[in-house]
């Protein structure tokens, strides 16, 4: 209960603060200070055009004096993208899906894009925020994937071994995976290898259990 009020507070604060309470430095600001034409400054943070060494250090010690961010919401009315990736886990507490969003956030960042994660994907809301992408690592059985390409943006599918989907997606190699560790311990003299799941009826990693059990022939 205390960490759901301590969480509560900090999205009131968020939700009944002002954008014009806070101060945002423009390319003006920027300029004016450098003293340099707005146009420079564009190229200096575009990196296009011809620009002194001069005019790109005065620029840029500009932006670090006066802590300027580019406008996210500009730059998506100009480009029409929104430079956001929606991640949808269906949890956040499984280490799994932390660390796949720890790799797409550190891709993503590298390339200007900010990753969204939610727990609940909402169709309407998603198209309403014009993601230019979506992750999925959760699909319900009773939804088609011709709802998912209806979106009007791309949207790819994680994870599913254990269900043949038509949509893009991407597969981990869980026979490969099993069979390696299998390998190492077999290779450490070990042969009482057990599995322990919480899946017994649909974990994929139990096929690929019993089949290298098989292989070396060893009992189940």
């Amino acid at each position: 209960m205390y960490y759901n009020s301590v969480i509560e507070s900090y999205v009131e604060y968020i939700l009944s603060t002002e954008l014009g309470d806070l101060f945002l430095v423009t390319r003006k600001d920027i300029a004016e200070y450098a003293g340099v034409s707005k146009t420079s400054v564009t190229r200096v943070i575009n990196n296009q055009g011809k620009v002194s060494k001069e005019t790109i250090r005065k620029v840029n010690e500009a932006i670090e004096k006066l802590g300027y961010y580019p406008d996210m919401v500009a730059r998506s009315l100009k480009t029409k993208k929104t430079y956001q990736i929606l991640y949808h886990a269906p949890e956040l507490v499984n280490p799994f899906f932390a660390e796949v969003h720890r790799g797409m956030d550190d891709f993503a960042e590298q390339n200007g894009y900010h990753i969204v994660v939610s727990t609940r994907f909402d169709r309407i809301a998603a198209r309403q925020r014009r993601y230019d992408g979506v992750v999925l690592t959760y699909v319900p059985e009773e939804q088609s994937e011709e709802e998912y390409s209806k979106l009007g943006f791309p949207v790819i599918a994680a994870n599913y071994s254990n269900r043949n989907l038509v949509m893009p997606h991407i597969n981990v190699d869980i026979g490969g995976g099993i069979a390696q560790a299998l390998n190492y311990l077999y290779s450490c003299g070990h042969r009482k290898i057990s599995l322990v799941t919480l899946r017994l009826m649909e974990d994929p990693r139990i096929p690929a259990y019993k089949k290298w059990l098989n292989e070396k022939g060893l009992p189940f």
